[in-house]
């Protein structure tokens, strides 16, 4: 059965990706973090994995059905943090301010992959923009805590992500993407 690794996706609109890769270039002296490309930042919405290639169709019709009961909406990014937490940092991350419009277009989102038999990562939504992956025995104390990043752009539009890992990164191509006309 042939596969498509693949998400769902926010993407940032041209101007609030260079503020964010500015900010992420002011860090770049941090050895130890591997920094994510400036072309890859996103919040995820649903990561699937590895999905039938014949299911595709349906995810990208079921988007499209969302996409009409959901309007663009204003996403505020704020701060930023460490996952697990800052004692044990693996993720660095941008924050976001929660957003009713945000979580009613996650669980849109969720139930109808539910619907369609569709595997997803369920875990707890906490929606954030990943900007570095940190490796065992980083001084995380120079990062940048809380309040240190603040930014706002206007989703229009969902998208549906290929992901293909290589030596270098990972490389995401759109496979579909729909404007939010609700």
């Amino acid at each position: 059965m042939e596969t498509v690794r693949c998400f769902i996706s926010i993407e940032l609109d041209p101007v609030t990706r260079n503020y964010v890769s500015q900010f992420v270039n002011n860090l770049k002296f941090m050895r130890g973090i591997k920094w994510v490309s400036e072309e890859n930042y996103h919040i995820t919405l649903a990561f699937m994995g590895e999905l039938s290639i014949s299911k595709v169709p349906l995810v990208c019709d079921a988007l499209e059905k969302i996409s009409l009961r959901h309007g663009p909406f204003v996403l505020n990014l704020y701060g930023s943090g460490f996952f697990p937490n800052e004692n044990n940092p693996k993720v660095f991350w941008i924050g976001i301010q929660k957003s009713e419009e945000l979580y009613s277009l996650k669980r849109d989102i969720d139930e109808s992959l539910r619907s369609l038999n569709i595997d997803f990562d369920a875990k707890p939504f906490s929606p954030h923009l990943t900007i570095g992956r940190i490796k065992s025995g980083v001084d995380t104390t120079l990062l940048p805590r809380k309040r240190d990043f603040s930014a706002s752009f206007l989703v229009k539009e969902v998208y549906f992500m290929k992901s293909q890992l290589f030596k270098n990164g990972p490389v995401y191509t759109e496979i579909y993407k729909t404007a939010l006309k609700g």
